[in-house]
C-alpha cells in the first residue's frame, strides 16, 4: 500500500531562481500520480497566466501573508504593465522601481513587516527599508505621486477580496 502524499506547498521560480510565485497548501494524495497532475495543472496555470517560462522548487513555512504579498505585487505588477517576474528582478528600470516602492508601500500600509514583506518576495530586509524610506520622502512633496500611489492602492485593495477601513489603520473590514 502507497503511503500519502501531503502537499504543503509549491514555488515557481523563473530560470535565474528569482522566485515569481508561492502557493500555500494543505492536500493529501494517495498515490504519486495524482499529486504530479495536480503539480503539472498548477505550473501550467502559471505558465499560461504569467507567459514566461517557470521552475518549481519546494519551500517551507510560508504563511497567508506571503501569498497575500505576492498577491499585492502582481496587482500593482499588472497596473504598471510590467511582468510579475520583473517586479521581483534586481533591476534598475524606474518604472520596475516605482511599482515595486508601490507594493512595498501598500503592504507597508497594511501593517505588513519589512523582514515579513521580505521574506515573500525575496528582497533583503534593507532594501524592504531603503525603498519604504524613499517611497514615503517623495510621497510627502509630490502630488503628482501621490495621487498615482493612491489610485494604484485603491485599485490593488479593491481586488484583494475585501474593503479596507479607510482610517489608515489598514485593517480589513469583515463582510
Amino acid at each position: 500500500m502507497n503511503k500519502p502524499i501531503n502537499l504543503l506547498n509549491i514555488t515557481f521560480t523563473d530560470q535565474y531562481g528569482e522566485m515569481i510565485v508561492r502557493e500555500e497548501y494543505s492536500v493529501t494524495f494517495n498515490d504519486v500520480g495524482n499529486a504530479e497532475k495536480f503539480i503539472q495543472q498548477r505550473h501550467a496555470y502559471w505558465q499560461e497566466l504569467l507567459s514566461m517560462r517557470l521552475f518549481m522548487s519546494p519551500r517551507q513555512n510560508e504563511t497567508i501573508d506571503t501569498i497575500e504579498i505576492q498577491k499585492i505585487f502582481k496587482l500593482v505588477s499588472k497596473h504598471f504593465n510590467i511582468s510579475p517576474g520583473n517586479i521581483f528582478r534586481r533591476v534598475r528600470n524606474p518604472n520596475v522601481i516605482e511599482a515595486r516602492r508601490f507594493g512595498i508601500a501598500i503592504c507597508t500600509y497594511l501593517t505588513l513587516k519589512p523582514q515579513t514583506i521580505s521574506d515573500a518576495i525575496g528582497f533583503d530586509r534593507t532594501n524592504i527599508i531603503y525603498h519604504r524610506n524613499k517611497f514615503e520622502g517623495i510621497y510627502e512633496v509630490d502630488i503628482k505621486y501621490r495621487e498615482k500611489y493612491e489610485k494604484v492602492k485603491d485599485a490593488v485593495l479593491t481586488v484583494l477580496n475585501g474593503s479596507y477601513s479607510e482610517d489608515g489603520s489598514g485593517k480589513k473590514i469583515e463582510s
